[in-house]
This record gives C-alpha cells, structure tokens and sequence, in this order.
C-alpha cells in the first residue's frame, strides 16, 4: 500500500460519512466511482483501567476517568471493497457521557463481516485538515493538465450513447474537443462538464505515483482529489492502516497546552482493537506522563532528554501487539517536549511523552512569568513505561538554579518572520520575552520591539552533516540583526562548558540577505564542516564574527562567507594546525573584502587547506606578509588569491619544495599584482604551479630563491611575459631557456 493513497481515502471516507443520516444509505461518491453502501454500527468503548487517561485526573485517589458530550475516535479496519483497501470513519459518543463506559457509532461499509478487526485511535486523528470548495476554474493551469493526464476517457461509451440518442451528439463533439483539440472548460455547458465527468476514470494510482516521485506537489494533489470528489471536500492528510495492522502517520505533540490537574487531551493518545460490529472497544494508553506542581507562575514548562535520543514526541508508527500498543517514532523525532498556557503556581500539572528509558536522565526549565529561566537535572538513568506516571514533585529552584544564557537572538524594526526548512530536536522559540514553545517549521512573526530569542539541546547544534541540516529564511526584506551565543542552541542550560565537537551550523543562514550581523561563534573544538556555507549569500553582513579556534577541522569554515558581498574586513584566524578544506573558499566573492587576516600563522597545513580561500575578492589590497608554512601538502594554496584584481603585492612564500598542485591559479587573475617573493626550488611546471601568474600586471618583479637551480621559462607556469627575476645572492648565472 502506497503511503500517499492515505489523502485519497480520508476524501472518500469523509464524503461518505457526511453522506450517511441512516442505515443501509446509499452514497454517491465522484460520477466515476461506483455507488457504496454504509450502515450505522454501534461500539462500546471503556479505557484501560487505573489508566490515566484523556482529559480528566480528578484527585490523587481517584483516577475515574469519563466520556464528556462531543468525544470522537477514529476508526481504521481493512476491506476489500473500500476504494483502496481500508476505510478510515469518525465515530461519536452518542451514549454514556459523564460515564467511563460510553457508546460510539459511526458508519462502516455495508458489506463488513463480524470477523472485521477495528482499530481505534482517540483523540479523533486528523492531521493536517483543509477545507476545499474546489472547481474547476480554482484549479491552476498545471493541475487542470494533470487531472485531465490521468483521466481515462470512456469514448466509445459516450459515442454509443450519442448514436442511441441517450446524450445528444453536440454533447459528445464537445467532450472530445475538450480532451483532443483543447477546447477550454469554461465553453462547455454545465451538463457537458457533468457529462464528461461521467464518462472518464480518474486513475488514482498514476496520481499517487506522480506524488510519491515529486512530479506534483502535495498541495497539488489535494486539489485534484478535492475536485475529483466534488463540491466541499476535506483534504486530510491523515493516518494510514497497514497491511500488517499498524497505523502510520499519527503526530504525538511536542508542544502541549497546560491543562489543571491533567494534560493536554490531544497527547492523551489511546489506541483499541476489537473484532466484530458489536464489540467492546478497550482503550489503552499509547503515552506515559511526568507530574508536577508548579513553584511558581509559569510561561512554559519543557521536558529534555539528556541523551537527546528523539523519541520523546514525532511523527510515530503504531502497532497494537496482543493488546499492549506500542509507538515507534519514524519521522520529526523530538528529545523536548514543552507545556504552554496558563501555568499557576501550587496547582498540578502532567506533560506526556512517549515511554522509553531516559538514559542519561532528564532536565526541566521552567520559564517565569517575568522571564527567568530556572532548570531542574536529574543524571541518572530510569525508565518510564507505558500509561505509567513520574511524579516530579513540587521542583525546589532557588537561585542557584537560574540561567540567563546569551541566547541567539533576532531583531528588526519592523514587522518579520522566521522559518526553519527542517525541524531541529530540541529547539525552541520566544517572542518579546513570552513563553518558550518548539520551533519545529513554525513560521514565528516577530520585530516591532518584540525580539525573537532560540535555544536548543541536542547536542548536534543544527544539521547533522552537510546534506541533513536547517535552513533560516526570513520572509520579507526588513533588516535583521543577530546577536547571542550559537552555542545556546547546542545547549543553553551550559552552554559555555558544553561539547561542541560534533556541533553543526551548515548553511543556517545560507541566502539571508536580511541579515546584517552575527551571532558570536567562540567554540575552540569544531566539527568538521560545523560552518560550512552558514553565511553563503549574507549580501548585507558587514562585520564577521571572531573564531578563535586554534586546531581545525575538516571543512570547518568552507566557503564560510561566500558571496558576502558587503563585508569589509576578515577576522583574525589564529589557527596553527589546520585540516583539509578548513578555509575552501571561505570569503570567495566578498567583492568588498579590503583585508585579509593580518596573519596566517599555520605551519601545519592540509591538503586544499587554502584553496580558493579568497577567490573573487576584488577589493583585496592587503594581504598577510607571509605564508609562513615551510612544508606544503597538496593543493594547498591552489586559486588562493584568484581574481583578487586590487592587490598589488603577494604574500612572501618561504617553502622551497613544491608539490602536487600547491601553488596551482594561486595568483591567477590579479591583475594588479606586481610583486611576488617565493623561495622554492623545485622546478615549476604545469601539475605544481599551473597558471599561478596568469593574468597579472604586464610588469612585476619574481624574488627567487638564491639556491633556485630552475630555468626561467617565461609564461604563466613560473615567470609572466615582461617581469624581472631577482635573484637577492648567490647564483648570478641564471638563464632564460627551454627549461632543464
């Protein structure tokens, strides 16, 4: 089963069910599918018992637990007859309110056996519901060429009921100019579109393929089957049943709305399975939950696993495994999960989570009315099993307990928003200093005075390597400052002694052109590629923030500021030993960059540690003096100072021994460049020193190496057309030719 056939079933089944008012009702679904029969079943439902369960906990002794007026539950069970093998129903609570043992109907197929195995989901699941009240002219120009792609004409049908007079033919001739020779919908007559609707087969499964290989986009796909069932339909993107029983696609919240004395009753996740039409339905509880009493007003209480395992809250698969439901995240695994609403001092409060075993522990921050941020750790291990209760007491916090992290932070005049491309475990958001809640893909507006303030815990900061990371994108033009430590969104609770070893930044601001300043950057051990491409395109970025690290790793800061065409000035790089790629275009096309570090004091060097470091820096007067490095490694150097067209003067280079691709299109492309002082020895050629001095200034000075034995072979490989070689002391014999 395609998991993309879900949407298609929701449609049917929601249609049908606004359809059936009494037993054995005959619904009429899309003019091309066929007539299906319901009936009306009723189901006993009870819940687990000393279960704490849904939305009422009414005292320590008591855990009764009740069925209130409008409660639903949704209903999955496999039929051959549905439209691609299973149905999905609501059923509500039409008997037993204020009861733990209530009665629930709803509408299945008529043609369900007693040997049909319901499953049964509460709170009712629908995730993402949209409501489309779709024609034809809403449809865009792509979808229209895609419906009518995959609708099957049933001309021989039509024809022959032209030629029997049961249509009129001018019907048919307009049908077919419709498919073939384009004519537009808008001429055809109402009962010409209903016409051709009756006489075509929409193939759902063509449909469901070009979805799952991203020929059309989800919202795409729901407007064609919003049309296809006609009128006012519900696009649900909701939960699958497998063909081993299991329940796809439920979402277990990581933000969770504080509820007095119990939770919030959309974590209150229950799951039941019976055989049969008239079966008792036993809900058992998915979650287990953490208990406390509140020390104070809160803004926001939030739960973090230690070990950041994300398997608190997510995207889950369910299975039902001999009455024991089991949760399985598959998808948007979070290791937080954060309760915001009214949080009163004194009163009792639970948040739900997934049962696992909290290897490292757990750690609670309560965020206070007026902003301070107290945190609660426990290190040790312990499991909390399913449907079972963690009593955190009443959490004694005195100022010892207090935070108050430079957390990242945005600014702007005016009114801005803010989108991460991927949900990132444990991160979490505040506005104008307002309660703490999981970032996740929200879009969060903020400016006006109200700063935008994140935090994290996760220990791998904000990409996982360099294809699985999270992007920042702001949603319109207004400037935005950033400020703050990054390592806050490693972790803000310690976050100046946590590890940052395997923290990652790759391209968070990649293309934000709004931002014009930096959140601080001081770790000193860093992830290979950790800031990777985290600036690419910051066209407003002026000043670029200090890195202080000494020992780098691989691709730590390649093409760091790429095409930050606005910043001036380089920050120092301290760095002694350096890794492959660490500095691969780090500044490339900083067209406004005028200096570059006053030093670069690494002698020990990687292969391509410099390449392209300051390629298309054409503002580029100043240099540093030296290279000081005396031993290179493979392409080192290669297109370091390419197309750096203002600079006149090439730093010194004291290695007298060349290798593979070290100075390769080091200088290429500077054409003001007039000077260069290099000490090696080894003959150069094309493979060593290619086009180093291609396109420099038509006069220049070459300062060798007294010790150099190599001919000069004048070209862009070792000494340019119209510039002198000075040869400071030593051998004064030195020859134009062929080369040795």
């Amino acid at each position: 089963m395609k998991k993309t056939t879900k949407n298609l079933l929701a449609l049917v089944a929601g249609t049908m069910a606004l359809a059936a008012c009494s037993d054995d009702a005959i619904v009429e679904n899309n003019p091309q599918q066929p007539e299906v029969a319901r009936k009306h079943i009723t189901l006993t439902a009870v819940q687990e018992e000393n279960g704490a369960t849904r939305a009422a906990i009414s005292s320590e002794d008591s855990k009764q637990i009740v069925w209130t007026a409008g409660d639903k539950f949704t209903v999955l069970y496999r039929d051959a007859n549905t439209l691609l093998g299973f149905d999905n129903v609501d059923f509500s609570l039409t008997g037993g309110a204020n009861t733990s043992s209530g009665t629930f109907t709803g509408s299945v197929l008529e043609s369900v056996t007693d040997e049909t195995v319901y499953t049964a989901l509460y709170p009712r699941y629908a995730k993402n519901e949209e409501q489309f009240n779709m024609t034809w002219d809403k449809l865009s120009d792509e979808e229209r060429g895609t419906y009518k792609a995959f609708c099957e004409f049933q001309e021989e049908d039509c024809y022959n009921d032209a030629v029997n007079d049961i249509i009129k033919m001018e019907d048919f001739n307009a049908i077919y100019n419709f498919l073939y020779v384009d004519k537009p919908w808008e001429e055809l007559s109402q009962k010409q579109q209903e016409l051709y609707n009756q006489y075509v087969r929409f193939n759902f499964d063509y449909l469901n393929v070009s979805l799952d290989v991203y020929y059309i986009t989800q919202e795409e796909y729901d407007h064609i089957l919003a049309y296809v069932n006609g009128g006012s339909t519900t696009a649900n993107h909701s939960i699958t049943l497998t063909d081993d029983g299991k329940v796809t696609d439920i979402v277990f919240p990581a933000i969770q709305t504080a509820t007095e004395g119990s939770f919030d009753p959309a974590a209150g996740l229950m799951m039941a399975q019976a055989v049969g039409e008239a079966s008792a339905l036993e809900f058992k509880n998915v979650a287990s939950y953490f208990k406390f009493v509140a020390p104070f007003d809160c803004r926001s209480v939030s739960i973090f696993d230690n070990a950041h395992a994300g398997n608190m809250a997510g995207t889950l698969t369910l299975d039902y495994n001999a009455g024991e439901p089991t949760a399985e995240v598959t998808a948007n695994g979070t290791s937080s999960i954060t309760l915001t609403g009214t949080i009163e001092e004194g009163k009792t409060y639970y948040i739900a989570t997934l049962p696992q075993t909290f290897t490292e522990g757990i750690m609670m921050v309560f965020s206070k009315t007026d902003g301070t941020d107290y945190v609660k750790r426990t290190s040790s291990s312990y499991t909390l099993g399913r449907n079972k209760v963690s009593n955190m007491g009443t959490p004694a916090l005195g100022d010892e307990n207090v935070i108050n992290p430079p957390y990242v932070t945005f600014s702007a005049a005016s009114t801005q928003t803010l989108t991460m491309s991927k949900a990132v475990e444990g991160m979490e958001y505040s506005v104008g200093g307002g309660a703490w809640s999981t970032l996740g893909t929200t879009t969060v507006t903020f400016g006006n005075g109200d700063d935008l303030r994140l935090r994290g815990s996760n220990g791998w900061g904000t990409a996982k390597s360099t294809s699985d990371h999270s992007t920042i994108t702001f949603g319109n033009d207004a400037p935005v400052a950033c400020s703050g430590d990054i390592r806050t969104l490693v972790d803000f609770t310690s976050y100046e002694t946590t590890s940052t070893a395997n923290a990652r930044f790759c391209e968070l601001f990649c293309y934000c052109s709004q931002l014009t300043s930096a959140p601080a950057l001081p770790a000193t051990t860093l992830a290979e590629n950790c800031y990777d491409s985290m600036f690419q395109s910051c066209s407003n970025l002026t000043t670029a923030p200090a890195l202080p690290a000494t020992t780098l790793a691989n691709g730590c800061y390649q093409l760091m500021f790429l095409d930050c065409t606005s910043l001036t000035t380089a920050p120092a790089l301290p760095a002694t030993t350096l890794a492959g790629f660490c500095y691969n275009g780090m500044f490339y096309g900083c067209t406004s960059l005028t200096t570059a570090p006053e030093t670069l004091p690494a002698t020990t060097l990687a292969g391509s540690c410099y390449s392209g470091m300051f390629n298309g820096c054409t503002s580029l007067t100043t240099a540093p003096e030296t290279l000081p490095a005396t031993t290179l490694e493979n392409h080192c150097y290669i297109g370091m100072f390419n197309g750096c067209t203002s600079l006149e003067t090439a730093p010194e280079l004291p290695a007298t021994t060349l290798v593979e691709g070290c100075y390769v299109g080091m200088f290429s492309g500077c054409s003001n460049l007039n000077y260069v002082k290099a000490a090696f020895t080894t003959n150069p050629t094309t493979f060593l020193t290619g086009g180093w001095l291609s396109g420099v200034a038509a006069t220049g000075t070459l300062v060798i190496n007294p010790a150099a034995l190599w001919y000069v072979i004048k070209g862009p490989d070792s000494v340019p057309e119209g510039w002198t070689v000075e040869q400071p002391s030593g051998i004064n014999d030195l020859k134009e030719g062929e080369g040795i």
